[in-house]
């Protein structure tokens, strides 16, 4: 995504900025295989980011600067890297044109996009992908996958990377940076992908590895620890060690209880939502195989069961070192890996 504005190929690391830290992860390739370099977490500035841009540039480069200097097992030396946007600042959709090529796609696509998204084209970067042209060569029409994004907030990235000594070679979305970690490429089927982040989740419909859906929502795994503050009268503190050690505990029905499952409807009903937009408006009774979780409140205990149960699709949490075949014995803990999910897709980037 974005490449045409950010021309180069060189050695990069993956670098994930969330809400309240940043993930990075340094691969090295073998063939189709990866294996990890380095890692690291970084915490930083609550709301650092925002949806008309990033509040404090300098701060936020110094912390990058520190996280791989402190990277473990050993310090990133690359210079280039490549990150994601949060769907929570990209809009995208999928789009059906007639078929056509080259130029007279480059020139229609704006212009059909255009109805689509809420701020002008000329405030915006703009990119987009071709969905499945061979499947069936019959079709007089193609799906594209339109892709959107503030022009201020791409080039306050640039210039966050550029504080920080580091060059900006690729920016894409942060589900189609999972999608690369988790999916297989012989995983053709129809998964949802669910990031369970801290403060914001995102749903996203993945078909033959290609992202045709997504939908976020405002609450996270702080939100459960919220409602545990409120209902049982108790410190953050201990609501969030309540909140990692309990989780959901099937059949009870206390205050504790309905104070997760009440955080949890939001992401059922966006999962259920998502399902129905793509079944009506992209493919019509489209079956999904599975949903994968992941993201840093993704280990909630009992949560896929849950899920599982009130969607009644099959439930798991996401291996985002399904490609990664050899880790350092500093390697990320297996209880933190879901975390690193989107750094570690951003690292796999073929560029």
């Amino acid at each position: 995504m974005f490449e045409n504005i950010l021309e180069t190929k060189k050695e990069y690391f993956g670098l994930d900025i969330g809400h309240a830290t940043i993930k990075i992860i340094d691969l090295a390739k073998s063939g189709k295989d990866f294996s990890l370099r380095s890692h690291n977490e970084v915490p930083i500035s609550p709301n650092a980011m925002g949806t008309s841009g990033i509040s404090n540039k300098n701060e936020l480069a110094q912390v990058i600067k520190k996280a791989l200097e402190t990277a473990k097992p050993r310090k990133i030396i690359a210079k280039a890297v490549c990150s994601a946007l949060p769907e929570t600042v990209v809009f995208s959709k999928v789009i059906k044109m007639p078929k056509m090529k080259g130029n007279d796609l480059a020139k229609a696509v704006p212009f059909e996009a255009a109805e689509f998204f809420p701020i002008p084209l000329s405030e915006m970067n703009l990119d987009w992908h071709v969905i499945d042209t061979q499947n069936n060569p019959e079709a007089k029409e193609m799906e594209i996958l339109v892709i959107a994004a503030s022009k201020v907030l791409v080039k306050d990235y640039l210039e966050i990377f550029n504080l920080a000594g580091l060059e900006l070679i690729a920016l894409e979305t942060k589900a189609i940076a999972a999608a690369r970690a988790v999916l297989l490429p012989e995983e053709k089927d129809r998964y949802v992908l669910v990031d369970f982040g801290s403060e914001a989740s995102s749903v996203c419909i993945v078909e033959n590895g290609v992202v045709k859906n997504t939908g976020t929502i405002k609450t996270g795994g702080n939100a459960i620890t919220r409602g545990l503050v409120t209902v049982l009268k108790i410190k953050p503190e201990e609501a969030e060690k309540i909140k990692k050690t309990s989780g959901i505990e099937p059949g009870k029905k206390d205050e504790k209880n309905l104070a997760v499952i009440r955080a949890l409807f939001p992401i059922i009903e966006e999962v259920n939502n998502s399902i129905k937009y793509f079944q009506t408006r992209v493919e019509k009774d489209a079956k999904i195989k599975q949903i994968k979780i992941y993201g840093g409140a993704a280990r909630l205990p009992n949560l896929t069961d849950y899920l599982q149960k009130n969607l009644n699709i099959p439930t798991v949490l996401a291996n985002p070192w399904t490609r990664i075949k050899t880790r350092p014995s500093e390697a990320v803990p297996a209880q933190d890996a879901l975390k690193y999910t989107t750094a570690i897709g951003l690292a796999m980037r073929e560029l």
